[in-house]
């Protein structure tokens, strides 16, 4: 889990650092929780990237099992810091891949999750910080993403590496 702070504005601030999620390491930070068998809607607004390298992603996820445990599906929504918003999938063998990414975007950014059953909608949105009804940008759909991966999920927000992410979290 990540290093965390909350200002007065009950805004979550994350710090940490890891080497990637590209091979069978899960080095990430996160701040989540557990469900079982329940559809989730994870929001997150994220607000800046500070003293960030390259590879860099801070966004939304949903786990089906704890990072540390080899098999689990994996799912991410998040932006890095040349304004690409992507799409990552992990597989319980390990393979993370990129599903679907959209360019030309910036922080702040609305990023969100939304498992229905065993299926997954990711979704962004470039509306103000300050909004109050947002319009959300479908930009990705996986059918039965979780099937055969039982009932537990870890849902929350996330970032790696070397960096410093500002987010307004909806856990």
């Amino acid at each position: 889990m990540a290093n965390y702070s909350y200002n007065g504005n009950g805004d979550l601030q994350l710090f940490g650092k890891g080497a990637d999620i590209w091979q069978d390491q899960t080095q990430y930070n996160w701040y989540c929780k557990k469900e079982s068998n329940v559809d989730i809607d994870q929001v997150c607004l994220v607000e800046s990237q500070q003293n960030t390298n390259s590879f860099a992603k801070a966004g939304c996820l949903i786990h089906n099992g704890m990072p540390s445990v080899a098999a689990h599906a994996a799912i991410w929504i998040c932006i890095v810091p040349n304004g690409s918003i992507v799409v990552l999938s992990k597989a319980s063998n390990g393979q993370v891949q990129q599903l679907k990414s959209v360019d030309g975007k910036a922080v702040p950014v609305w990023l969100r999750v939304q498992k229905t059953g065993l299926s997954v909608k990711l979704y962004y949105s470039t509306d103000s910080p300050t909004t109050t009804a947002i319009a959300w940008v479908l930009l990705h759909e996986v059918q039965n993403f979780f099937s055969g991966f039982g009932t537990d999920y870890w849902h929350g927000v996330w970032l790696f590496p070397y960096n410093r992410h500002d987010l307004r979290n909806q856990v």
